[in-house]
């Protein structure tokens, strides 16, 4: 792909990587995924999140908490991604009135993506700050404490990439997705993660093999 993200609505980022991710679990895991949990870290516009839930999945979409850089004309931040902006994408996407609550748990029904009619997956938003100590202010951390509550898949696009405006590698960045990983992992969770190769993205894996144990086996998959 040519370009690499485009503004969709509101400032709101859509990945392109993500809609190669897409079309890859669409044609090759489209199995695993009805019934199963899934939890999407860095979810922007949330429409990856939707689809996933439209295959079965009850989705938790996540983006980090409001920056506060200010509103427009209409009240709405001004962040680049956030979790209000992607609720409010979700609430367009659906076509619902109202967008759904942020943090509370509240689930909202996603038709299938074969049309049927029938209310097949689920999608929630919630606000998640990378980090371990930010986890002990999640949302959802009485839920995630408990290993079999926690997603049985995790969804990753163009979250490792890593740059800071000096161009130089953010070491703590990294780290707060790794720590973030493994508050959120139980065994068996498998991680897709898709990304556009650039300076320091591979970093992340090294920071994935250097963790004691060995907690995670990393694959190439291709479409």
């Amino acid at each position: 792909m040519e370009k690499v993200s485009e503004e969709v609505s509101e400032g709101v980022l859509l990945w392109n990587a993500s809609l190669v991710l897409k079309a890859f679990l669409e044609d090759k895991a489209r199995a695993e995924f009805d019934g199963a949990s899934v939890l999407e870290l860095g979810a922007g516009a949330g429409h990856l999140s939707l689809a996933i839930a439209r295959m079965g999945a009850r989705v938790t979409s996540t983006e980090a908490k409001c920056s506060e850089l200010g509103k427009d004309e209409d009240g709405r931040c001004k962040c680049w991604g956030c979790a209000q902006q992607l609720r409010r994408s979700l609430a367009r996407q659906l076509g619902s009135q109202h967008a759904p609550a942020l943090n509370a748990g509240e689930w909202v029904q996603v038709s299938s993506a074969a049309g049927a009619g029938s209310l097949h997956g689920a999608v929630r938003a919630v606000e998640l700050e990378w980090g371990e100590a930010e986890a002990q202010q999640w949302a959802l951390r009485e839920e995630l404490a408990v290993p079999q509550s926690r997603p049985s898949i995790i969804l990753m696009s163009e979250v490792i990439y890593n740059q800071s405006s000096d161009s130089l590698y953010d070491d703590e960045y990294h780290d707060t997705l790794v720590q973030t990983l493994l508050q959120l992992v139980r065994p068996g969770t498998i991680v897709y993660n898709v990304f556009v190769d650039r300076p320091f993205s591979f970093m992340f894996f090294a920071k994935i093999d250097e963790l004691p144990g060995k907690p995670f086996q990393v694959y190439r998959v291709s479409g």
